[in-house]
């Protein structure tokens, strides 16, 4: 008579095994619709982006906080979100977004660059303005050792090599246009942790900042979230990356997962 209990629970578990996918979906759909209704959040939302919610809070965003949240990768909603092109409007319609490099010289000319050729740019119509322009977003070489909002900044932080980290920062409000400050000391040494080159980082750390500046939130960087076997670009890539898994400098479709709460453009 004890293995009928025993049988019984063995059953239940391989039913569940057997449903697990359908159990998940149903699980995902109550926490969009039940964290949409308590936040009241924006959410990217037209027949070309996915609504999904969630992430890690970063940096100097006010985030939407996170619990650890059920992602279903074979749920068709993520399948069609795969391949990049699916994600990018059309052009018609796209909202404007401003910004200035007052810094100047070779610094605003590979800036201008990195930002005219990311996805950033066919997601948004983003525009170079002269310095000063109202509502731009403005972005600076900023000096690693000296600025204090960067030398306090993740003070006591050590990247995977157990070297002192040294963070680029978005300084975020709701009220008025993002500052970013990218941290002189990684933009002319390389952050080794990262494993990039000198121009992939670079890359990845003004689309990284811009990111935040758009409204996005850091991301998690997992076999779950990799695309084309790098991970996220809104991911901590100074932090470096677990092997296999690689950093990532260009925009995924996972960097559009998440969006930050109250934040300038939404």
């Amino acid at each position: 008579m004890a293995l009928i209990p025993l049988l019984f629970f063995i059953l239940v578990v391989f039913i569940l095994f057997l449903c697990r996918h359908i159990l998940i979906d149903i699980l995902y759909a109550a926490y969009v619709f039940f964290y949409k209704l308590l936040n009241k959040t924006e959410y990217l939302n037209s027949d070309k982006y996915a609504e999904i919610s969630g992430s890690i809070t970063g940096g100097l965003t006010k985030s939407i906080p996170l619990q650890d949240y059920v992602k279903n990768p074979d749920h068709p909603i993520f399948r069609e979100r795969r391949e990049l092109g699916k994600l990018v409007p059309e052009t018609a319609g796209k909202k404007t977004i401003t910004y200035t490099v007052p810094t100047g010289g070779e610094f605003e000319e590979m800036t201008e660059k990195i930002i005219t050729n990311s996805v950033w740019n066919q997601i948004y119509n983003i525009e170079k303005v002269a310095n000063g322009t109202p509502g731009a977003i403005k972005i600076y070489l900023a000096d690693g050792n000296t600025d204090k909002e960067l030398t306090s900044f993740g003070k006591n932080e050590v990247d995977k090599l157990n070297n002192p980290i040294k963070f680029s920062i978005t300084k975020m409000s709701p009220s008025s246009p993002p500052e970013i400050l990218i941290n002189s000391i990684n933009w002319t040494n390389t952050p080794a942790a990262s494993e990039l080159s000198s121009e992939q980082y670079k890359e990845y750390v003004i689309t990284h900042e811009f990111g935040h500046a758009l409204g996005f939130d850091h991301q998690k960087c997992s076999e779950k979230t990799t695309f084309k076997s790098r991970c996220p670009v809104m991911y901590q890539s100074t932090r470096g990356c677990d092997s296999p898994l690689q950093c990532g400098y260009q925009v995924s479709p996972y960097d559009l997962d998440v969006r930050i709460r109250d934040a300038y453009f939404t």
